[in-house]
């Protein structure tokens, strides 16, 4: 469809196809559609010491509580630069570990609502 108009009359006019048209081109545009990578993290390349802290986050998350409010509840108890070092640790922990799971998930979930709805790019 190209060419179509822009006032309310002119898209009235419009037939159905070229409005589907319109809203699937619309949809691509603002999704953004990439393709999903396979895994967003191999366990195997977790260190060792850092399974433990991630698994608790990652429950904690699960449960239901958000991120400002685990760090601020697991740091509330410590003062200055202890508090301040596990803090980063804790970004550290989040940025490598848990925020490419979220991200692959979003996406995932993304994709299942618009194959529910019938929208296949």
């Amino acid at each position: 469809m190209n060419g179509h108009g822009n006032t309310f009359r002119e898209l009235l006019g419009l037939n159905p196809e070229d409005i589907q048209q319109m809203a699937t081109k619309t949809l691509r545009a603002v999704l953004n559609r990439s393709t999903r990578p396979e895994s967003p993290l191999d366990p195997s390349l977790i260190h060792p010491r850092d399974i433990y802290e991630v698994n608790a986050l990652i429950m904690l998350l699960d449960s239901g509580h958000q991120w400002h409010t685990i760090k601020e509840c697991l740091l509330s108890a410590l003062t200055r630069s202890n508090r301040s070092k596990k803090a980063k640790r804790m970004e550290e922990l989040y940025s490598t570990y848990i925020r490419p799971i979220e991200r692959y998930s979003n996406q995932g979930a993304v994709s299942d609502i618009l194959n529910q709805i019938g929208y296949t790019f």
